[in-house]
């Protein structure tokens, strides 16, 4: 039998892009609440990634929710890249 190897810094990078294109054409389809549960989901594994919380709050913000898009920014300044 084959074992299978997965290398994780490869396997998260690529689950990080395909997370960040289907959260981009959810919001570009207008489908803002299922971009918001994608990048909820994704940020929950990947706290600091800058790039997914922007887009999250940009979710946030086409969604109307201004209150959850500033808290989500004020905890994006507090990131340590």
């Amino acid at each position: 039998m084959h074992q299978l190897r997965l290398d994780s810094g490869k396997f998260e990078a690529g689950v990080r892009e395909i997370g960040l294109q289907a959260a981009e054409e959810l919001l570009s389809l207008g489908d803002t609440t299922g971009a918001e549960e994608l990048l909820r989901t994704l940020i929950r594994y990947m706290p600091e990634d800058e790039e997914m919380i922007e887009l999250h709050i940009r979710g946030l913000e086409a969604s109307g929710k201004k209150t959850e898009a500033m808290c989500a920014r004020n905890r994006l300044s507090t990131v340590e890249v």
